[in-house]
């Protein structure tokens, strides 16, 4: 049997398929429930590409309302069809892995056009998930930020990255993260991610390279267990 072949492209100009086909992969991706673990989860559990759709917070901000799973995705991904990169991995011509990243001097929703998609999101969540998202999340987010060399605007930075189920566990999230890497190689700087997944954390954590910073806000993740 001959070897699979993934493709790994920048989408540039992407057709109304395309751009479907982005959407479709991150809500399919995300829709369900996630597992929660008390400790660090074994190999199996982390293993390849599923690992980076495990998001407490995702779950958090969206439920199980998929027109909110929607608005979110679509917040990132028009954002990012603008002016930042939305890289896919395809097998046989099919997107079975999609990332948004801020590629270096780029932020995801740094001008008013690309905030109407941010706010668009929002604006369904109750009071008290607004609340939180400004008052808590945002500032750890902002100072852990801090933490990466050069800053996040310095970085690939990756917003999201989600493997369709039907292509999970096939390495299509690790083709595109091994891509960003050799970018990040040639610009002297690193890939950077931030999660709340302790099972995105501890598979990123795995790869052997000097390029990636991967930030886990790991207690906020236990905190949501209680909320």
């Amino acid at each position: 049997m001959s070897a699979q072949i993934v493709e790994v492209k920048l989408l540039v100009r992407p057709t109304v398929g395309e751009r479907a086909r982005c959407l479709d992969v991150f809500t399919e991706a995300f829709k369900d429930a996630s597992p929660r673990w008390d400790e660090k989860p074994s190999k199996n559990e982390r293993s390849t590409s599923a690992c980076c759709t495990l998001d407490p917070l995702h779950l958090r901000h969206c439920g199980t309302d998929l027109s909110m799973h929607q608005r979110f995705h679509l917040s990132k991904l028009e954002a990012a069809f603008i002016d930042c990169q939305v890289w896919v991995a395809m097998v046989y011509g099919e997107i079975g892995c999609v990332a948004t990243v801020a590629q270096p001097g780029k932020k995801l929703w740094d001008t008013e056009e690309k905030k109407v998609f941010q706010q668009r999101a929002f604006e369904p969540l109750n009071e008290e998930v607004k609340s939180w998202m400004n008052n808590t999340f945002g500032p750890l987010q902002a100072k852990s930020g801090t933490s990466i060399p050069g800053g996040a605007v310095a970085s690939y930075y990756v917003q999201g990255i989600a493997t369709h189920p039907s292509f999970q566990r096939q390495g299509l999230a690790s083709a595109i993260l091994k891509k960003l890497e050799g970018l990040a190689k040639e610009d002297n700087t690193c890939v950077a991610l931030i999660t709340v997944s302790p099972n995105a954390f501890f598979w990123l954590g795995e790869i052997p390279s000097h390029r990636f910073c991967t930030i886990a806000l790991l207690n906020l993740h236990w905190s949501f267990n209680g909320m």
